[in-house]
């Protein structure tokens, strides 16, 4: 589904902060980034969305070169969603409801789509009961269910996690891997950028190792026996 071939990104032709990465991700796959701060996972998650654009290497989406003008981007944006760190950051509208809404009226559904996608999202993520609630008056574990289910209305294949158990508490962090449980049964390609060992743990499933940009390993739940691994990434 996902495939990038020696892709190097840079901020304003400054220091390499991904170098030569090569990865494919499968349909349905659930994909672990792991390492410190710094390491290039929130770099990497925001290259697979179309945000940074390589200056070096391809990127191929479902068997096509990613081409970065604005049709193109748009596409990919619409079947690759990602939720940020700090929900605040995609909560617009005053209410919860308009706020789930916003994407899909946006990419031009009629309005008995938008209602069916916005609903099972919003049912999925359990804030059904938050429908007529204003954003800020949230908690922040209700602030990032909103978020998620934003993007969960739009029906993208691939949905991207950056950080998404900073600053939630043991209940809340519960909360958020039953969703995605719930995700993963419904076939979609998850992708997670963490440094949450335990959290990552949960899974099961693959885990790839960044430092300073590059890809220092790839595998399964075997790696987190590495100390050796964890200690390069500062994960230990």
């Amino acid at each position: 589904m996902i495939k990038l071939s020696n892709i190097s990104f840079s901020y304003e032709k400054k220091r390499e902060v991904l170098k030569n990465i090569s990865l494919e991700i499968k349909e349905g796959e659930t994909l672990f980034l792991m390492g410190e701060n710094g390491s290039g996972k929130s770099s990497l998650m925001l290259l697979m969305n179309g945000i940074n654009k390589p200056f070096e290497g391809e990127y191929i989406f479902k068997n096509e070169v990613v081409k970065y003008n604005k049709k193109n981007l748009r596409e990919l944006r619409e079947k690759i969603g990602i939720v940020f760190q700090d929900p605040d950051m995609q909560l617009i509208a005053p209410d919860v409801e308009s706020d789930v809404q916003f994407g899909p009226l946006n990419l031009g559904w009629n309005l008995k789509k938008v209602d069916e996608s916005v609903h099972n999202a919003m049912v999925i993520c359990d804030v059904v009961h938050l429908r007529n609630r204003e954003c800020h008056s949230l908690s922040y574990g209700e602030k990032r269910r909103v978020a998620i289910a934003g993007v969960l209305a739009m029906d993208p294949e691939v949905i991207i996690f950056d950080e998404p158990t900073t600053w939630l508490d043991p209940y809340h962090q519960r909360e958020f891997k039953d969703l995605l449980k719930k995700l993963q049964e419904n076939n979609k390609t998850l992708i997670i950028s963490t440094h949450d060992i335990p959290f990552a743990q949960e899974f099961k499933s693959r885990y790839i190792f960044l430092k300073k940009g590059e890809i220092i390993s790839d595998g399964d739940i075997e790696l987190f026996e590495n100390d050796d691994l964890l200690e390069e990434c500062r994960l230990k």
